[in-house]
């Protein structure tokens, strides 16, 4: 097994506390959760993992440079957020794992997880949707919980595949007694969709208790939105001066993580 190496920084008290992944994934939809999370809550962060798994977006090992003279190095993170209904132990991280460190990680995760006293494992992402669908999808570990998640008006999933981390984690997690289950929100996927991460936390809202402020998060959204709008059209006036023609990509199966 390559170099993992889990700093702990304290040890929360928490009562049976909910893993919630959000990371790097289709429309950046379980990161953009993740975010709006520690924006509002503003949650300290109490462990990291580190790891070779964990590259620059190059595929290379190495540091980013922030404020031109600090060093990051990217890891995965954990911050503790009590809400009413279950301690919230979140996870997310810049990055996802490479290929082959998926399943490390995966166990690095769950076995620290486990020390928490931890037996249910949330992971979050998006599914790739041809029209615009204002639905939270989900696939569990059993169907008692895909019943439980009818009553917040989530869907099964029908078929297809989840991948990455938030297919793995929750996959992984059976096995060591977990119950677990991924919510996908539905999204185009071309672009970060602020939106789908927002119907996300209606959805753990609803089930926990964690008393999310919308306004926040909508202004979040029109400053995401804003940005987004005006990175299209700086790429259409470049492709129309070199005469460029982009591709439309076409979904023949679905996708999801």
């Amino acid at each position: 097994m390559g170099y993992i190496k889990l700093v702990e920084y304290y040890r929360p008290q928490v009562d049976n506390p909910v893993l919630l992944q959000g990371l790097p994934g289709v429309g950046l939809v379980g990161k953009l959760t993740a975010d709006f999370l520690i924006k509002q809550f503003k949650p300290e962060k109490f462990a990291s993992i580190f790891s070779e798994y964990l590259t620059l977006p190059s595929g290379a090992l190495g540091v980013l440079l922030k404020g031109g003279n600090s060093i990051e190095v990217y890891s995965y993170d954990f911050y503790h957020i009590h809400a009413e209904n279950a301690d919230l132990i979140l996870l997310t991280a810049e990055v996802q794992p490479t290929t082959w460190g998926q399943y490390p990680m995966a166990n690095q995760v769950l076995d620290f997880f486990k020390r928490l006293g931890g037996s249910t494992v949330v992971t979050m992402g998006g599914n790739v949707v041809q029209r615009y669908e204002n639905t939270v999808y989900a696939c569990a570990s059993n169907m008692e919980l895909l019943k439980m998640l009818s009553k917040y008006k989530v869907l099964p999933l029908q078929g297809g595949e989840v991948t990455g981390a938030c297919g793995l984690l929750a996959g992984l997690a059976p096995v060591r007694g977990m119950d677990s289950f991924c919510l996908l929100s539905s999204t185009r996927g071309a672009y970060p969709d602020p939106k789908a991460a927002r119907r996300l936390l209606k959805v753990i809202d609803a089930m926990y208790g964690i008393n999310v402020d919308y306004s926040l998060v909508n202004k979040a959204i029109k400053d995401i939105e804003m940005a987004l709008t005006l990175r299209r059209e700086m790429n259409r006036i470049i492709q129309r001066a070199r005469g460029e023609i982009k591709p439309r990509r076409r979904e023949e199966i679905p996708y999801r993580g």
